[in-house]
């Protein structure tokens, strides 16, 4: 099942360059996948940081969250141990009215076996919440 229409939701270029300049990010108008170029797995912790400042708009914490998810998967490696991915999962839930577009189209939800390390949990969240947001 693709991400239904209604949940479709797409970064800004406002808050690209915002973080970017926040989080002295590259930026480039003709980045086309930024969230994904400009991940970085070394700087989770301080994404999450910066992420729980309560110092963003939504559209922020929108693209922060797909760096963050970008980042873990750029780690490619089992997170049930991971206690940042778990603290991420958790903000997720917390602002899932912001992120279910991206948990739902990175979750690969109808896709098998799970394209991301992130995938299946990230399809946790969406089994769990489907009926709300369908």
């Amino acid at each position: 099942m693709d991400v239904p229409e209604h949940l479709w939701r797409f970064s800004t270029s406002e808050a690209r360059k915002s973080l970017s300049e926040k989080l002295s990010l590259p930026y480039s108008s003709n980045m086309q996948d930024w969230e994904c170029e400009i991940s970085d797995a070394s700087r989770i912790s301080e994404f999450l940081s910066f992420y729980q400042s309560k110092s963003l708009s939504e559209d922020e914490l929108f693209s922060l969250m797909e760096i963050i998810i970008w980042s873990f998967i750029d780690l490619d490696e089992d997170l049930e141990d991971n206690t940042l991915w778990h603290e991420t999962l958790e903000i997720i839930n917390n602002d899932l009215n912001i992120h279910i577009f991206t948990v739902w189209s990175l979750s690969r939800y109808d896709k098998t076996p799970d394209f991301y390390c992130v995938s299946f949990y990230l399809k946790e969240v969406v089994n769990t919440n489907c009926e709300k947001y369908t």
